[in-house]
């Protein structure tokens, strides 16, 4: 548990901290899947370790695939409900950096879209990334072992790619997600909460998780 910390403090499980279980929608030993402020669409979920890592490329491997399988188990939920889904993570090598978006503790969004959002974050007018194929969030571990920040974004439709660059600009994939839902100053989580999306995506996902035996994965 990292101090100071606001993701530490609401999912390690350590007395004294700030955990807010009637929120986390699924969990395993090592991860919770919440709801976010700044939804800018319903259907928008986190992926977040309890324990203090700055971004999935830091993971081990045991961990990753603990991830990886919570993961499958709140893509289906989100499919269900709210229609096809796309992750994206915003990988960082240090705190403080513009990547990490003003939250140093990794997180890896999934969001239900009904528009291209790995054709839209690799376009040119986007950002200038460099982009290439990759087979999965495996992939993220080289670039964390390169002292290198990078953007992840895997579809069902569209693959798996990481963008890399020196710089990567804070908030990157909410901008391209608010631009492709014609609401392009809205990006910003901090003046944005969105606070109805994220209760529509708590309620409507409590209730598909009520009605049926969800497996959860196991470390």
């Amino acid at each position: 548990m990292r101090t100071g910390c606001k993701f530490c403090q609401k999912f390690s499980g350590v007395v004294g901290g700030e955990e807010i279980p009637d929120r986390v929608l699924f969990e395993s030993e090592n991860f919770v899947v919440v709801p976010t402020i700044g939804s800018i669409v319903p259907g928008w979920l986190l992926v977040v370790p309890r324990s203090h890592f700055l971004s999935a490329g830091s993971l081990d491997a045991a961990l990753l695939q603990e991830l990886i399988c919570l993961r499958s188990t709140a893509e289906e939920a989100l499919r269900d409900c709210f229609g096809s889904v796309t992750c994206f993570e915003h990988g960082a090598v240090r705190e403080c950096e513009s990547v990490g978006c003003g939250v140093d503790h990794a997180h890896l969004h999934l969001v239900a879209s009904k528009f291209d959002l790995v054709a839209n974050a690799k376009a040119p007018s986007t950002s200038q990334l460099h982009w290439r194929e990759v087979a999965g969030i495996q992939a993220a571990t080289a670039c964390i072992a390169e002292q290198m920040p990078y953007v992840f974004v895997e579809s069902a439709s569209e693959g798996a790619w990481i963008g890399t660059g020196s710089i990567i600009e804070s908030q990157l994939m909410r901008k391209v997600i608010a631009t492709s839902m014609d609401q392009p100053g809205c990006w910003d989580w901090k003046t944005h909460p969105f606070e109805s999306n994220a209760n529509e995506t708590y309620y409507r996902l409590k209730a598909w998780k009520d009605n049926r035996v969800v497996l959860l994965p196991h470390a």
